[in-house]
This record gives structure tokens, sequence and C-alpha cells, in this order.
């Protein structure tokens, strides 16, 4: 009987608790076939689309000016989210794909008070994110990672 108590006393708050708690870290997988080129003044990027996924989320980190420290990248860099939520050409959040404007990446890294500075080079990786209530934390992991060089 003693058994049988400290089980259910055990038990019954897990079973209550833990579908509260989500699927957990890494609940999507990494999306596959990432692909990101430059067309004009748009980063078309798209990738394998992942089972369960709502919608995508691009990380671009765009690299401005010189290499002064010699480390082989621009010293200068700026990262920036863009979703498939965010979207404006009519297709859905869940569609593996995004079209990235490069007037949405222009600083001012040389300090001139203007936004129009071209970056360097652009490394960029997706992830996928299925959001909501009980779906847990979203820190999925990322695609490998796609280099893009400016024209």
């Amino acid at each position: 009987m003693r058994k049988g108590l400290v089980f259910v006393m055990v038990a019954l708050p897990l079973a209550l608790v833990l579908p509260l708690l989500g699927k957990g870290v890494g609940s999507l997988p990494q999306p596959l076939d990432f692909i990101a080129t430059l067309d004009g003044d748009v980063i078309h990027a798209s990738w394998s689309a992942v089972e369960e996924a709502a919608k995508y989320s691009v990380d671009v980190i765009a690299f401005y000016g010189d290499d002064a420290d010699e480390d082989g990248l621009p010293d200068q860099s700026m990262d920036f989210n863009f979703g498939t939520s965010d979207r404006d050409d009519g297709l859905g959040m869940d569609v593996p794909s995004l079209d990235i404007p490069v007037e949405e990446i222009l600083v001012d890294a040389d300090g001139d008070g203007n936004l129009d500075d071209y970056p360097v080079l652009w490394v960029l990786r997706v992830r996928a994110l299925n959001p909501g209530r009980n779906a847990g934390r979203q820190n999925n992991p990322f695609s490998d990672i796609e280099i893009v060089y400016p024209e």
C-alpha cells in the first residue's frame, strides 16, 4: 500500500507537469539543403521543409569594412533576423523560402549618417520554429551556413 501511495504521489504530479513543459530543447531538426543567392537587390534563401515547422527564422550576419586585424573577416558586423511570418509575398509562413531585400541590410558603417553601406559579405542560416502553447523552447538547431558575396 505504501509503495502504491508513493508511486501516485510522484507519478501524478509528473503526469500533470510534463505536458506543460512542452517538447523541450531542440524539438525540431535543423533545415537541410539551405541555399542563399544574391539576385540584384534581393537575397533568395530556400531550404527543405521541416515536418511540423509552422514558420522559419533566417539569421543574417552582414560584414562591413576592412579586415584590419587580419583574422579573415571584416572588422564590423551586424546581425539581422528575418522571419517567414514577416513576408509580404502572399506565401504562407510554413513555405521554406524567403526573399530578403538588400536595402534591409544596409547600415551606416562609415559614420556619415546615411544607411548606404553595402556589406562585404553575408553569412546566412535558418532554423525551423513551431511556437505556440505548450510548444516548449524554440532554440532549435540552425542549418549549415551559406556565404553570399555581393556581385
